[in-house]
């Protein structure tokens, strides 16, 4: 990865699409554009975002910090292959709570979907790293974020094209950031994304 020597201002935009759209945030964004989108009413909106964002956003980035403290992380993006898997088993295990918490729920059911099926694709991403292969988690919240809402407009026919483009413009800006960065090859992006979007396919399909 560049170092922050003698950073350009292509390098800064580069690391400031990496930050403003981290794999920790982009399931949060998700989850706004999913109310966004929808007819569904709940009766305390702010109230579940708060919810969801401490567990899926809150609670990672201080794990974060006090793994980069401890000098078990050399940077924000987990580049150390035995920290990013032993991270992507915890927060998958966190998006299997807001599965079961959310599943219920019947205007929420597919949200909790959607987090099962992120946790599905983090899991691959663990044995990805078991063997010693690092794939783009970017690339994957991506890879599911973008599927989510394609099925959701297929589910209920309704036209997203503009989201859809949006979240396609975004994923490859800030993944050919990554590339820029030298944070990934295309192999472990089209990895990441695969696993992002075969995950989400696999939960809507079978649950």
């Amino acid at each position: 990865m560049r170092t922050q020597d003698s950073l350009t201002l292509l390098d800064i935009f580069a690391w400031l699409l990496s930050i403003l759209f981290h794999p920790v945030f982009l399931p949060f964004y998700a989850v706004i554009g999913y109310f966004f989108v929808s007819d569904y009413y709940y009766y305390d909106l702010y109230k579940l975002l708060r919810l969801i964002f401490i567990p899926t956003v809150l609670i990672p980035l201080v794990l974060q910090y006090l793994l980069w403290r401890l000098k078990i992380l050399r940077s924000f993006f987990l580049e150390n292959p035995g920290a990013r898997k032993y991270f992507s088993a915890f927060v998958a295990f966190i998006y299997l709570f807001l599965c079961k918490f959310l599943f219920p729920i019947a205007v929420l059911h597919e949200l909790s979907l959607f987090f099962c099926a992120i946790a599905l694709a983090l899991g691959m991403a663990v044995i990805f790293n078991i063997f010693r292969i690092k794939i783009s988690l970017h690339a994957l919240a991506f890879g599911g974020v973008f599927v989510f809402f394609l099925i959701w407009s297929y589910r209920h026919h309704q036209n997203i094209l503009d989201l859809l483009a949006l979240i396609v413009i975004i994923a490859g800006l800030t993944l050919a950031s990554r590339l820029y960065l030298k944070a990934h090859s295309v192999l472990e992006i089209v990895a990441g994304l695969f696993s992002g979007m075969i995950s989400m396919f696999i939960i809507f399909r079978f649950l």
